[in-house]
């Protein structure tokens, strides 16, 4: 099993790693070997991070959450918070994809809180629980559909707690801890339609502290304002964007996801002159990265209530290609949304004639558009996906969510827009960008890895699924891109000797001590049967992004390390 699962972590990523993976780990529960089982599915878990898949997680998830309930060994310090993060994406999951059930994403989320509460039993505020935001471990979601529709069944009261926990869904544990549950109850609630419930739940979220595994805290204030924007609290959501200008804690995503949160606010508070500039300045970034789909609804929107319906016909026929392959299913009914608003208003305005190309996307051809049929298929588009949100919550506040976004219109008179730096740019053309400066952090990539690597003089190959491979003296190491946008770097250090299988006993002393004495690398075994393999890997979450120079110091680091652990292995008698 060791052999086969060492073979499906290093094969290419793609739907047949997926399923050797999947059939490892079925195959580990079977026979009882809960640390394959667990590896198996920590390697699942990166690859639908790496692919937008969150959807996938609530299952590969939940069974690495009970491997290590029943052995808390399996997992060291730095991969157990990293398992917490993982539980965090999939109940975050429920958001963004109707192919997550709720009561599976919401017995996670009070899983979660009572893992928080085992560890602080006492709650920030004091108390136990508090009844306004549901008792019993229902939280936020026992009262998340009030006035929307039915309570969907099994929405209050899911999940167990661990062994040791005390068992509420209130924030519960220390400030980091209350955050990420106060956060999540608080977004859940808001996507089900119960304002005051997600309201309770963000003066509780606004007053914890922040955690590792509650997401970037640079990221935070943006989150919040566009909770309050969707509520209507327009200055206060600007308030709240006053804490990304005042410091970004090294988010490599602001300010321009600050500005894109803000434009709606803006205009709304009789600012649309900041409002352009602020559409300008983001969109001159969000227009060429993937990872910035999800902002692409409020430049829309802001191009239609500001009064510029040809500049959204624009930025629309630019990014529609994108829609074939969304970020997910919320970003992809918010854009098809957006779209058929600034469709709408330009119709309004007489652009009519105009026609947009869409590519073809599978089994669909090529065509060109007129406004109004455009308007109406991505109409359809996002009418359709909230009806499978609201089917899936029970409600119905995502159908009249894109209702009234349909139904606005113009907030004010157009004003000029600023100056573009660059208003031809090739989209697709990252070499367009100003590169950063090299003490500026910025999202690991491949290339910065083998920069890096050539600043060294290193020698070595890059896989066709992007792993950078190389030898340095008796060991093998690969440097890869793990995590949901690929912020993880992560270093695989193989010794080149081998030990003969009658030596496990022995191996795993070896390693037991290495992982006592020496931080890096995390050593391991695996068994192939009928020799071992000695490895070590080396995870570092570079989720505020990296400078040129820290990387390097990362892989100085990853290199001289795995050296010694493979130096240390042929050292072995």
């Amino acid at each position: 099993m060791a052999e086969a699962l060492a073979d499906a972590r290093d094969a290419p990523d793609g739907e047949a790693r997926g399923a050797e993976l999947e059939r490892i780990a079925a195959h580990a529960d079977a026979t009882g070997d809960d640390r394959s089982a667990v590896e198996a599915r920590f390697a699942l878990i990166e690859g639908y991070l790496l692919h937008g898949e969150r959807w996938r997680l609530v299952e590969p998830v939940r069974r690495c959450l009970a491997a290590v309930d029943r052995r808390p060994d399996l997992l060291p310090g730095p991969d157990a918070a990293l398992l917490l993060r993982y539980q965090r994406y999939a109940v975050e999951a429920l958001l963004g994809s109707p192919r997550v059930g709720l009561d599976q994403a919401l017995a996670m989320l009070d899983d979660l809180a009572a893992r928080a509460t085992a560890r602080s039993p006492v709650p920030p505020d004091g108390d136990a629980a508090d009844p306004a935001c549901g008792t019993g471990s229902g939280g936020a979601a026992q009262a998340g559909v009030t006035g929307h529709g039915p309570v969907p069944a099994g929405v209050t009261g899911h999940g167990r707690a661990p062994a040791g926990a005390t068992g509420h869904g209130g924030a519960g544990g220390s400030g980091g801890d209350a955050a990420v549950v106060a956060e999540l109850r608080c977004r859940i609630a808001d996507h089900l339609g119960d304002e005051p419930a997600a309201r309770r739940w963000f003066d509780r979220w606004s007053a914890a502290g922040a955690a590792p595994a509650g997401g970037c805290p640079g990221c935070a204030p943006a989150r919040r304002a566009e909770l309050l924007a969707g509520w209507g609290d327009h200055r206060a959501a600007l308030d709240a964007l006053a804490e990304t200008a005042a410091g970004t804690g090294g988010c490599t995503e602001q300010p321009e996801r600050a500005l894109a949160a803000g434009l709606l606010p803006w205009l709304r508070a009789g600012e649309p002159a900041r409002a352009a500039e602020a559409h300008v300045r983001a969109y001159r970034r969000h227009r060429r990265e993937q990872a910035a789909f999800p902002y692409l609804a409020a430049h829309l929107r802001w191009c239609a209530l500001g009064g510029h319906p040809a500049r959204g016909l624009d930025v629309l026929a630019e990014q529609l290609p994108r829609l074939d392959r969304p970020h997910d299913d919320l970003s992809a009914m918010e854009f098809a949304a957006a779209g058929a608003l600034v469709c709408a208003l330009a119709v309004e305005a007489g652009l009519g004639g105009r026609t947009v190309h869409r590519p073809g996307y599978g089994d669909r051809p090529a065509a060109d558009l007129d406004v109004a049929t455009l308007g109406a298929t991505l109409l359809g588009l996002a009418t359709a996906l909230a009806g499978s949100f609201d089917a899936r919550n029970g409600t119905g506040h995502q159908s009249g969510r894109i209702a009234s976004w349909l139904a606005e219109r113009p907030l004010a008179a157009p004003v000029p827009l600023p100056p573009d730096d660059a208003p031809d740019d090739d989209p697709g053309d990252p070499a367009d960008d100003d590169p950063p400066a090299d003490g500026e952090p910025r999202p690991l990539s491949v290339e910065m890895i083998t920069a890096a690597l050539d600043r060294r003089g290193d020698h070595y190959a890059v896989d066709a699924d992007g792993t950078v491979v190389g030898r340095w003296g008796e060991a093998l190491i690969q440097f890869r891109r793990a995590g949901e946008r690929g912020e993880i770097l992560r270093a695989r250090a193989v010794a080149s000797r081998r030990l003969p299988a009658d030596r496990l006993a022995e191996a795993y002393a070896f390693c037991n001590a290495w992982n006592h004495d020496r931080l890096l690398p995390k050593a391991y075994v695996h068994d192939l049967g009928g020799e071992l393999v000695l490895a070590g890997d080396v995870s570092t979450d570079l989720a505020h992004g990296v400078a040129p120079a820290q990387l390097t110091v990362l892989l100085d680091a990853a290199v001289d390390t795995g050296v010694a652990y493979a130096d240390a292995v042929a050292a072995l008698p």
